[in-house]
């Protein structure tokens, strides 16, 4: 069963921080890194993670951004999901995820009708959301 993901997962499994991941999403994320199970990154979710590496939370390696997402996208696993006017539309006016970002990555689960890999409280707590963790 496919999936999307929230940003901090990725970020740990990547990063190599497999700890803060439960196992059952460590599963899934070593599931699509072997082809066995696809996992949607919203491109928003590569923003973010630009973000981040900008405010020197993470390090990512040399090749910058752009390397490590065709790194990370030649893995079958793993595809990136754009954003489209249904998801933007989804996302507008919900007052249960205020964070912007966090409401397109949460519209994009529900525009696919799939879980989201997040431990996020905040979207977790939204309607219309299916919470893998």
């Amino acid at each position: 069963m496919p999936f999307v993901t929230d940003t901090h997962p990725l970020v740990y499994f990547t990063g190599g921080r497999h700890k803060k991941l439960s196992e059952r999403v460590l599963k899934i994320f070593r599931r699509a890194e072997a082809g066995q199970e696809v996992i949607y990154i919203p491109v928003l979710v590569f923003m973010e993670i630009d973000i981040l590496r900008r405010k020197g939370k993470i390090d990512l390696a040399d090749g910058g951004l752009a390397l490590w997402v065709r790194e990370l996208l030649r893995y079958p696993g793993f595809v990136a999901q754009d954003v489209t006017l249904e998801i933007l539309l989804e996302s507008i006016g919900r007052a249960d995820i205020r964070d912007p970002i966090d409401s397109l990555i949460a519209a994009t689960a529900r525009d696919l009708e799939l879980q989201l890999i997040t431990a996020d409280e905040q979207i977790s707590e939204a309607a219309g959301v299916e919470i893998y963790w």
